[in-house]
């Protein structure tokens, strides 16, 4: 009985669970911008290093 007694436990968890989840995909992260690492910069010096590199000789 105790595998019974468990289900039935976690079936009125599961019921009685707050429905208020935070929905991520309509969250407005238009003011939050991701702190600056070195990484950030030298992924930006990578960029302009393969546009240079890219661009054709006229």
């Amino acid at each position: 009985m105790g595998l019974l007694d468990f289900m039935k436990r976690k079936k009125k968890q599961q019921e009685t669970a707050p429905e208020a989840l935070i929905d991520i995909g309509s969250a407005d992260l238009s003011g939050i911008e991701p702190p600056e690492t070195r990484y950030t910069q030298e992924y930006r010096d990578f960029l302009a290093s393969q546009e240079i590199a890219e661009a054709p000789d006229t």
